[in-house]
């Protein structure tokens, strides 16, 4: 027992001797100040992005308009050039008005060469006729007008005399009184007013009727009954505001108002009548006018030869012609799909007697001969790319051992949310067409932004800041000291340029082990 207790006691001992060496050890280890020597050499900026082999022309072709599809000229796979037509929707009516425009177009044509050719007689009876003819429909019209002028008065004067008047006292003398319990005081004397101003108006109505049938142009007498059947019309408004507002009395029964209301209403529309007719007979003659007046300077024109100004002009109608066939070929065009360049057919989904809507996918294809690179930059590496700047590409499909040269060709000015990231669509293109390329393959993109030669560099992390300024730390000897350094450019490996501050062979305190 005794003996066991001093084996005990030798290993305790053993086990502390032990540790206070291992401590002394450490704690030597810690105050190993770790430093390395500055040297030249080269520094390269690069971004590394991936990206994806894709046509550099792709599209989704589709009809202009719905309908349906009536021919398919294409499959998937197929090798087509530029304007093939690869399917249409049905389109004869299209065909049909294509047609009439060209005869329309032919027919300005031969018009063109007749006015070159000169006026024919037989042309100049044409016009003769028509001067006879717009003649003969101004005289009606000037006849459509006095009858319309007449029963305007007539209208008028069976609205006031005999259907205005029956509630009116003394209607023709010079106080007029209405008849009627109408609450609306002014309403009642601007009626009782109104009525004494009409039975003028009638009767110096009646006074010019007299004299229409002597009348070369009845146009002065039309407006006169156009002020007339006006102030009929506002006045029989008034009563019309009047009769309706009645309630049965005991002086006037509700079979009387209905009576009342019913000739005011039939008074209106007479009066309303009226000058719609009187308007109508107006236009006619006015269009009559003009007709005539076209027909005649025509025939002067005619007659005196063909202007230089008509040949402009029907060329103008020529080309007016042209345009309205080329609108219809136009039309007609977007019953067709046809190829916009020269590529394959990647999908197809026209088929004959199916329906096509605006702006729906039928038929895809992609450009058969040029491939390009398309990658999406972060936000934090596009600032470093520009357009034309070179790229070492390789491909997943061949390894890292197979590199091809590419070039920027596009950067977009706008940004592409990815993965809730704003990115930048970037396309690059081979520098050689190489068939082993194919659409689709993943392309790994390494892009030297940046490459010095021959300068110092050392890690970024070294350095620290201290009232602004950049310092490191350097060793001469057993002295450590703090050194200012102007820095420079950042190299993707996270070495930093040292313009001042630092020369070759200094050694630089990367770790000083003080705890």
């Amino acid at each position: 027992m005794k003996r066991f207790f001093k084996y005990l006691f030798f290993i305790v001992i053993g086990i502390v001797l032990v540790g206070v060496a291992a401590n002394i050890f450490l704690e030597n280890e810690d105050n190993i100040i770790r430093t390395f020597a500055v040297h030249r050499g080269d520094l390269v900026r690069q971004v590394s992005v991936s990206g994806k082999v894709v046509a550099a022309e792709s599209v989704d072709l589709v009809f202009s308009q719905s309908g349906r599809v009536s021919f398919v000229y294409t499959r998937v796979d197929a090798k087509v050039f530029e304007g093939d037509i690869l399917a249409t929707i049905e389109n004869d009516d299209l065909h049909a008005d294509i047609l009439q425009k060209e005869a329309a177009y032919e027919s300005a044509q031969a018009k063109l060469e007749s006015l070159q050719a000169g006026t024919r007689p037989e042309q100049l009876a044409v016009t003769q006729s028509s001067i006879e003819s717009a003649t003969v429909a101004i005289a009606r019209a000037n006849e459509s007008i006095i009858d319309a002028i007449e029963s305007a008065y007539t209208q008028s004067d069976d609205a006031i005399h005999h259907r205005i008047d029956q509630f009116i006292t003394n209607p023709k003398g010079n106080s007029p009184r209405l008849d009627l319990l109408v609450a609306d005081g002014q309403l009642k004397s601007d009626i009782e007013w109104g009525r004494l101003q009409m039975e003028s108006a009638l009767s110096l109505w009646n006074i010019q009727l007299a004299g229409l049938g002597t009348l070369k142009d009845p146009s002065d007498a039309a407006k006169t009954a156009m002020d007339n059947l006006d102030f009929v019309r506002a006045f029989l408004e008034k009563v019309a505001l009047a009769v309706n507002s009645l309630t049965p009395d005991s002086g006037t029964s509700q079979a009387v108002i209905d009576g009342y209301r019913l000739d005011v209403t039939t008074a209106r529309a007479n009066i309303n009548s009226a000058i719609i007719t009187l308007t109508a007979v107006i236009t006619a003659q006015k269009n009559a006018a003009t007709a005539l007046v076209t027909a005649q300077k025509k025939l002067m024109l005619e007659e005196a030869g063909t202007a230089d100004e008509d040949v402009a002009a029907q060329k103008a109608q020529v080309k007016a012609a042209h345009a309205d066939l080329e609108r219809s070929r136009a039309n007609y065009k977007k019953t067709l799909i046809t190829a916009p360049f020269n590529g394959i057919v990647t999908k197809m989904d026209a088929r004959v007697g199916g329906s096509a809507s605006p702006g729906v996918p039928l038929i895809s294809m992609i450009s058969a001969d040029t491939l390009e690179i398309e990658s999406f930059v972060p936000e934090t590496s596009a600032p470093l790319l520009n357009v034309g700047d070179n790229t070492r590409v390789t491909f997943d499909a061949y390894g890292s051992d197979i590199p091809f040269d590419a070039t920027i060709i596009s950067i977009d000015p706008a940004e592409t949310i990815r993965d809730g990231i704003s990115t930048y669509r970037t396309k690059l293109r081979l520098s050689t067409l190489d068939d082993r390329v194919k659409s689709g393959m993943t392309a790994n993109i390494i892009v030297v932004t940046e490459k010095k030669m021959d300068v110092i560099s050392i890690p970024q992390g070294i350095i620290f800041e201290h009232d602004g300024k950049k310092f490191v730390r350097i060793k001469t000897g057993d002295t450590i000291k703090d050194v200012f350094v102007v820095t420079g450019s950042l190299s993707s490996l996270g070495t930093i340029e040292i313009i001042f501050g630092l020369k070759e062979g200094d050694e630089v305190v990367i770790d000083s082990g003080v705890k």
